[in-house]
């Protein structure tokens, strides 16, 4: 198992690749290389969505296409899918994924390797050119973690810049989670390969 430098380097500083980062940091071997690492330690692969503008059917195709054939694949989407707050675009992405997750189930095919993180989702104030969370959309947003199941949302922060303890918070007091719903995510963790 011989990494060049490169890839052994970029996996010890993040295992965390957005996809527009990636081409720039790793090409040629070592890409293939910290690729073939992952496949065959089945290592989570996050997806870090950075552009907005995707359409429901953009992110059905995803599904379909890329997440569909790969049952092995472990799944984080970072910031429910969106890239910050849960105005009506991240909530469309994620609405759409769990959509598909449904149908998945609904065929006997759970997908329980697919989880979503929520770093970033619930702002108190603005943030990077996001405003905060408002009322309506903190509502939506518990009554949609519900609707994807607890057991799939894993506690992000995009540390240092949120701190975890009050995204709980804050999922607590505007989304409405109970202590009891709240408890499950920071406990969530991908399945070990």
């Amino acid at each position: 198992e011989s990494l060049t430098a490169a890839a052994r380097a970029t996996l010890a500083q993040q295992r965390r690749l957005r996809p527009v980062e990636a081409p720039a940091l790793l090409v040629g071997e070592p890409r293939r290389q910290v690729r073939l690492l992952i496949r065959s330690r089945q290592l989570p692969h996050v997806v870090d969505p950075q552009r907005r503008g995707l359409v429901a059917d953009d992110i059905a195709r995803f599904a379909r296409t890329v997440l569909a054939p790969r049952h092995e694949l472990t799944l984080i989407v970072a910031h429910l899918g969106g890239s910050g707050g849960y105005g009506p675009w991240t909530r469309q992405v994620f609405g759409t994924l769990v959509d598909w997750l449904e149908e998945r189930r609904a065929a006997g095919d759970p997908r329980s390797r697919v989880f979503f993180d929520t770093s970033a989702v619930i702002l108190e104030d603005e943030s990077e050119g996001v405003p905060p969370t408002t009322t309506d959309e903190a509502a939506s947003l518990g009554s949609d973690l519900r609707r994807a199941g607890l057991g799939r949302i894993v506690l992000g922060s995009d540390f240092p810049v949120f701190d975890p303890r009050r995204t709980l918070a804050l999922l607590s007091e505007r989304a409405g989670l109970t202590p009891a719903e709240l408890a499950t995510v920071p406990a969530n963790r991908p399945p070990d390969p």
